[in-house]
């Protein structure tokens, strides 16, 4: 429950704009891909594991790394609209989406744990 509770007050900072990652509240979903994670539980697995993975990441990151961080989690969102209600196009952001978070950790020096837990 407060795991819910945080990522439904997460999710207010993404509509605002003030958010770096995607993690948001199912219930204000209107886009197409966001949609279509909310009605998929593999989906929403994996929007959690992204967000976990960002934000133990950029509480280690120097401030460059943050900004690219940042620059990429844009990036991320903007490219995974265009795939709309298309699940597998979804999936492969957000696997791709992971092994860029870490590959970004690991130029700062960063460990990333890619385990997925």
């Amino acid at each position: 429950m407060k795991r819910l509770v945080l990522v439904s007050i997460f999710g207010l900072f993404v509509l605002s704009g003030e958010a770096w990652s995607q993690a948001f509240n199912c219930n204000f979903a209107k886009q197409a891909d966001e949609l279509t994670i909310c009605r998929d539980d593999s989906l929403k697995a994996l929007d959690e594991q992204m967000a976990d993975r960002f934000f133990k990441i950029r509480q280690q990151l120097p401030t460059e790394g943050q900004a690219q961080l940042k620059a990429g989690q844009k990036d991320f969102l903007s490219r995974r609209k265009f795939c709309g209600t298309d699940g597998d196009c979804i999936e492969g952001m957000y696997k791709e989406r992971l092994e860029t978070l870490c590959s970004l950790a690991n130029d700062f020096g960063v460990a990333c744990d890619s385990t997925g837990e």
